[in-house]
């Protein structure tokens, strides 16, 4: 009774341990998700920030860019930043002397109005204004490199036509050729049948030559007879 006690005791010991394991696994589970999630939500915020502030980095290098190209440009025209004020405000912008030298300076960013009516006033185009030197040098070179690879791609293509026309011709050469062989063998041809007909002419001129002179002893001998006829003919009525 004491030992069936003892045993029922422990088992339950085990089985009120285990259950405590297995709480105590759950909740270190959900401290690490929580953990893990204050973490992450960190993680995120700090690239929100990193991208934020990079963005904002860019725009202020940007609007540096802008100002800078609008100062040079403006210069090269001989325009005052009151005079390119004044033409603002011809367009309908709220534009004094300090706003262009704001604008020129990078601390005060231009709207996308105000960034096509500036293009007009200063006569280039809207990329000019918003790309550095050294992108307008790249971007000329890269221009200059599309168009010398436009001109391999032409040259390539032409060199392709070119070797078809020089197989063509080949072709038509040959057959032109072949057809001149023929030709001469033709002439040759028609030469030899040209001097056998030339042969037979002479052969039968020959031939009518000899009939000829046959003909005229035949017709001599014919005439002699004819007259021995007559004559004999005549003695005999006589007698």
């Amino acid at each position: 009774m004491l030992i069936g006690t003892a045993r029922s005791a422990n088992y339950t010991s085990v089985v009120t341990s285990r259950s405590q394991l297995s709480l105590a696994y759950d909740q270190v589970r959900r401290n690490l998700n929580v953990l893990i999630g204050v973490r992450h939500t960190a993680n995120m915020d700090e690239h929100i920030s990193d991208s934020r502030r990079r963005g904002a980095e860019a725009a202020a290098w940007q609007e540096r860019v802008f100002g800078q190209n609008l100062r040079q440009r403006r210069e090269e025209l001989g325009i005052s930043q009151r005079d390119l004020a004044e033409r603002m405000q011809k367009w309908g912008h709220n534009w004094h002397q300090g706003t262009v030298r704001r604008v020129e300076a990078g601390e005060r960013p231009a709207r996308v109005g105000e960034l096509m009516t500036l293009a007009g006033i200063l006569e280039v185009g809207l990329i000019d204004l918003l790309i550095t030197e050294r992108e307008a040098k790249a971007d000329a070179v890269q221009q200059d490199i599309d168009a010398l690879l436009s001109a391999i791609r032409t040259i390539r293509r032409r060199s392709k036509e070119a070797q078809v026309n020089v197989a063509r011709a080949s072709e038509m050469r040959a057959i032109a050729e072949a057809q001149e062989a023929r030709a001469r063998d033709e002439l040759e041809k028609a030469r030899a049948m040209a001097a056998e007909a030339e042969r037979s002419k002479e052969y039968a001129l020959s031939q009518l030559a000899e009939h000829s002179a046959t003909l005229d002893l035949l017709q001599s001998k014919l005439s002699r007879l004819e007259a021995f006829w007559k004559s004999d003919k005549v003695e005999t009525k006589k007698k």
